[in-house]
């Protein structure tokens, strides 16, 4: 079972297909679940569940386990674990202490954290992390230089764009914002990564892709709902372990918007929690990232000549012959194209690779 916000992110995608994939290997039936199920159906059972608010996860987790389920959560990471209740965790905690600690070992000082939803668990699970991890490094930055997403990444961005020239470096908790404030920043005239480094948390398709490039963390999601549906067959072979966590490692993907940064040193730290999260997939910014995002993941090399030939300006029969392609094939890749990005004509096609950041044919090049 997925949260209904959850489902339009690349996340969500990689994560079913990880639990689709294993499934199959293992000749496993997979029920979809929406939340209008009757939990008393699935006693004994697995559930899994894929969350994106502390609120929605909480609730379904004590719903499942309280009839006597079995529950998987992924992506999340939770304080004390509650019976009948496995965790396959993400370790954001680390990640942000790993960017952090590269920044700082580059030079960087003044790290701000941008957007995290305090009302999401994960986020919160930055934040802590972020506040953490200044204090360890000796940083002169905390609460303050923490700008939340309340509602809208655009309004985010309002409240931290007086004080963006205070800062040299931005931990941003996920692409949506790091592209966002990529985007912003190069518009006030901040170059990036010269004044200001930039990373992302995700590794979307569209971060290799705009310019400059994103860095990012890269968190293994397929494997995450692989191992979910593994530790699924696992429990149920052995209903004695009542409980467990397993935990995933990130990896930094260093890009042009800080460039290659110094090696990690670990330092453990705790983690914490907290709920009720703003809509944030009902966020017109986030949309746009995420549709132009499905747009370039389901782009093949055609497609992506399409793409890169509207950027140059040739018109749709230059683009097809462009493309060794005939006038029908070329107006079926047209409407595919147009769905994947949540449009409708080709100008509001181009209007949302720039909105996105591009606007030049090289950047559609696979990376």
């Amino acid at each position: 079972m997925a949260e209904d916000s959850y489902r339009v992110s690349s996340w969500y995608a990689e994560t079913f297909s990880g639990v689709i994939g294993m499934a199959k290997r293992r000749s496993v039936n997979v029920e979809i679940l929406t939340e209008a199920e009757d939990p008393r159906r699935y006693k004994d059972k697995t559930v899994i569940l894929l969350g994106f608010s502390g609120v929605w996860t909480k609730k379904y987790t004590a719903l499942y386990a309280s009839v006597g389920a079995n529950v998987i959560l992924i992506c999340l990471e939770e304080e004390k674990t509650p019976e009948r209740v496995h965790v396959i965790e993400l370790d954001r905690s680390r990640a942000i202490r790993e960017v952090m600690r590269r920044m700082a070992a580059a030079g960087r000082k003044r790290i701000l954290l941008f957007a995290p939803d305090r009302g999401s668990v994960s986020d919160r699970e930055r934040e802590e992390a972020y506040l953490a991890e200044a204090m360890e490094l000796g940083l002169a930055v905390g609460k303050a230089d923490v700008y939340p997403n309340t509602g809208k990444l655009e309004d985010a961005f309002l409240s931290l764009k007086p004080h963006l020239r205070e800062y040299d470096a931005a931990v941003c908790v996920n692409d949506f914002a790091a592209l966002l404030l990529l985007r912003s920043a190069v518009t006030e005239g901040v170059r990036v990564p010269e004044d200001l480094m930039v990373t992302g948390f995700g590794n979307m398709k569209l971060a290799s892709a705009t310019s400059p490039s994103l860095s990012t963390v890269t968190l293994d999601y397929g494997e995450a709902g692989r191992q979910a549906m593994e530790a699924a067959l696992y429990f149920e072979k052995h209903p004695e372990v009542t409980s467990s966590v397993m935990t995933l490692a990130s990896r930094v993907i260093c890009r042009d918007s800080t460039g290659m940064l110094p090696p990690f040193e670990e330092v453990r730290r705790e983690r914490g929690e907290s709920a009720g999260s703003v809509p944030f997939f009902s966020d017109d910014t986030v949309l746009k990232i995420a549709h132009a995002n499905a747009l370039l993941t389901a782009a093949d090399a055609t497609d992506r000549a399409i793409l890169s030939a509207f950027l140059r300006g040739y018109r749709s029969s230059e683009a097809a012959e462009a493309c060794f392609i005939s006038e029908s094939t070329f107006k079926k890749r047209m409407n595919r194209l147009l769905t994947h990005a949540g449009v409708s004509t080709r100008a509001e096609l181009l209007e949302l690779l720039k909105t996105v950041g591009i606007e030049k044919s090289e950047q559609l090049e696979e990376g």
